[in-house]
């Protein structure tokens, strides 16, 4: 989006979230998120 929208940035961080705790979903094949920030 070209403005910043509250809404928007909740629902992907909810659905980002979602797709990581997933541990069968494929994303896990390409990144490591084994480390800690």
């Amino acid at each position: 989006p070209k403005t910043h929208n509250p809404v928007y940035t909740d629902i992907v961080c909810r659905e980002l979230t979602g797709i990581l705790d997933k541990k069968s979903s494929p994303i896990h094949e390409i990144i490591d998120i084994s480390f800690n920030l």
